[in-house]
């Protein structure tokens, strides 16, 4: 019988057993020899969430070395709530502007039937929008699909 013996690779980010004498795959003996020959430019940094080094190209300031670790080093709850606060935010703003551009001659019976009546799959849209100046009235609303309401953006 033969025995079966496991070596460590020497690669430093990787630390796996393997069968061959130095290096557990050709990527972990690539970035072996880039790191000693000094192919990068700046020094290499281990990664805060996982330990793998990683190098910082070009005076980048990532500190993981991939977006999953990123994710799951930063607690995605916070980021969630964050999110919610932000979009919740930006809605108060849009309906307070919505406010002040509705002229007292406007008619609001009209504004909301037009929102009421709207078509599935469309959303009310503003020709000109209040973020730009225009006015919250019946003649300055239009229906438009989802995909070409949220491509418009702020666009007259």
């Amino acid at each position: 019988m033969s025995k079966n013996t496991y070596n460590t690779c020497q690669n430093t980010s990787c630390n796996k057993s393997t069968k061959n004498p130095k290096f557990c795959s050709r990527s972990c003996a690539a970035t072996f020899n880039n790191l000693q020959r000094g192919h990068y430019r700046s020094k290499p940094v281990k990664c805060p969430h996982c330990k793998k080094i990683t190098i910082r190209m070009n005076n980048s300031k990532t500190l993981f070395c991939s977006n999953a670790c990123h994710s799951r080093f930063i607690s995605p709850y916070k980021d969630k709530e964050e999110a919610k606060k932000a979009r919740r935010n930006a809605t108060k703003k849009w309906k307070f502007n919505c406010i002040i551009q509705t002229p007292p001659w406007a008619d609001l019976d009209k504004i909301k039937e037009i929102y009421k009546n709207r078509p599935k799959g469309f959303e009310v849209d503003h020709i000109h929008p209040i973020s730009k100046g225009g006015l919250h009235v019946e003649y300055n609303l239009q229906y438009l699909p989802k995909s070409a309401n949220r491509s418009k953006g702020n666009k007259i």
